[in-house]
């Protein structure tokens, strides 16, 4: 069990944290406010909460006193953090939108890179058209790992139970509505430990949370999905990358227009 938290300002560890209690809390404003705290190394790690020889392998600091940070740290060597494989999966299909009632979204992640990548600390996150806040955030870990050239399918519980793929699958916490529609998501987001990884605008808003050009092409007006063609296929331009294929094939190779 790891009683540990980062202060949000500076990213300097509180030592005031070592107190489970105050650690549980997520209080950091000691740390955060201190005038000597990034000179006052061993004062601010918080190091006694963590198992020996273990390290946060991207907080910037020795959390094991090995003499290595991050991902320079031999038990950092695997981290997605530091192979880069957590920036190599894509959102790779959508299907924000059904002809009658909208029971069937879902969202496709597809591992480009050539490793499989633990999914702890990565979750998906869906914004709706009055700003950059997500809505709604799926949490991915409970899916384990994503094998190289994987498929990881979000959707309701419903789609999961009645779709026969060999791609793993997290639920949505409601059964429709998620996707498309008025007061809804109009774009969705990948994120790793809070960091950017991928994003879809499919809405008229071009929201500034996602670093990927142009909205989408296409329109899915109830009976395709957005697809990237091929699979996996990445220009950082949302209006290039995604085509709409009138044959959805959630968890499984995109069918391309």
């Amino acid at each position: 069990h790891i009683l540990y938290a980062h202060c949000i300002f500076d990213r300097c560890l509180a030592a005031c944290e070592l107190n489970p209690d105050v650690a549980a809390a997520g209080a950091c404003s000691e740390c955060a406010e201190a005038s000597g705290c990034n000179g006052a190394l061993d004062q601010c790690k918080g190091v006694g909460d963590l198992p020996s020889g273990e390290s946060l392998c991207d907080d910037g600091w020795d959390n094991d006193r090995d003499g290595a940070r991050d991902c320079a740290a031999g038990e950092c060597a695997a981290d997605p953090a530091c192979t880069g494989a957590a920036f190599e999966l894509a959102i790779n299909e959508v299907d924000y939108e059904q002809l009658e009632q909208d029971t069937a979204e879902f969202v496709e992640i597809f591992n480009r890179s050539a490793q499989a990548v633990p999914l702890q600390g990565f979750a998906l996150e869906l914004i709706d058209q009055n700003g950059m806040a997500a809505r709604e955030r799926v949490d991915l870990a409970p899916a384990g790992v994503l094998p190289a050239g994987g498929l990881l399918l979000i959707a309701p519980q419903g789609l999961l139970d009645s779709t026969n793929i060999g791609a793993l699958g997290i639920p949505f916490a409601q059964a429709e509505n998620l996707l498309g529609g008025r007061d809804t998501a109009t774009a969705i987001r990948l994120t790793f430990r809070g960091a950017y990884v991928d994003g879809l605008n499919y809405g008229e808003h071009v929201h500034q949370a996602i670093k990927e050009g142009r909205p989408a092409g296409g329109i899915d007006d109830g009976e395709g999905s957005l697809v990237r063609c091929a699979d996996g296929r990445d220009t950082d331009n949302n209006e290039a990358d995604f085509l709409l294929s009138p044959s959805p094939t959630p968890g499984a190779p995109n069918h391309c227009p």
